[in-house]
């Protein structure tokens, strides 16, 4: 989620962890984009840090295995 929008430099702008509210950088950051299926548009959903986003990847894949 968007804290702090800097717009002289898009790299100083300020996020939070959607799931755990850490800190964020627009470089440090793994976006979430999910595709409205009517009208085939993507839309910013979740913001993660590596953290949350490992953890997210890895409920996905063992759901997949079983």
């Amino acid at each position: 989620m968007l804290v702090y929008m800097d717009y002289k430099d898009k790299e100083k702008s300020k996020y939070l962890c959607d799931r755990c509210k850490q800190e964020l950088t627009s470089s440090n950051r793994f976006i979430i984009y999910v595709e409205n299926t009517k009208t085939k548009v993507k839309k910013k959903k979740y913001d993660f840090c590596s953290k949350c986003f490992m953890a997210l990847e890895r409920g996905v894949e063992k759901k997949n295995v079983n």
